[in-house]
């Protein structure tokens, strides 16, 4: 069994969130990806703790824009088992922009987003009547350039999209302190 770990992130006041787009092909590979031109979440596979792997993960995927600081206190927001892998998803607000320029990808790992975007938890009220609902306003406000529309499936059926919805739903209706 793998373990996957994944982490928005929040601003200090639990207004906003900032997560990034995974670009429909790997700007440094070329490669088709899963889920492709569609909003992702920081994060992949375990290597170390939860929060070692989302600081590695967030600074490798937003090229070193952005950093998730030592000691961030990560809140789970969903777990699920596909097949063999667990994922957690979390939501932190411990994290920095470094003031690093997004540039071009230097890996495939680098590669993998095509850029970082903020939203407005506010942007959502009067949108969470459905996950469909909120999926499309998520597209539709993040700039995602979509994909194909298996890629544009795959993101609507993942544990990605499931834990926008839930994080979405949670921070709408009762906001961070």
């Amino acid at each position: 069994m793998t373990q996957k770990y994944y982490a928005i992130l929040d601003n200090a006041s639990g207004s906003q969130f900032t997560f990034p787009l995974k670009a429909a092909k790997n700007e440094y590979t070329g490669a088709v990806q899963y889920a492709g031109g569609y909003p992702a979440i920081f994060g992949g596979t375990a290597a170390g703790n939860a929060l070692a792997t989302i600081q590695a993960e967030t600074t490798q995927e937003s090229r070193a824009t952005l950093a998730v600081d030592n000691g961030a206190a990560l809140h789970q927001i969903i777990q699920s088992t596909v097949g063999p892998d667990t994922l957690t998803f979390y939501w932190t607000n411990g994290w920095r922009n470094t003031g690093t320029p997004w540039g071009p990808p230097t890996s495939f790992a680098t590669g993998e987003m095509s850029k970082v975007v903020t939203l407005s938890y506010s942007s959502f009220v009067g949108y969470t009547g459905s996950p469909g609902q909120i999926l499309d306003r998520l597209i539709a406000l993040s700039g995602a350039p979509g994909g194909t529309p298996q890629q544009k499936e795959e993101f609507r059926t993942s544990e990605t999209a499931a834990a926008f919805v839930q994080q979405i739903l949670n921070s709408v209706d009762e906001p961070r302190p």
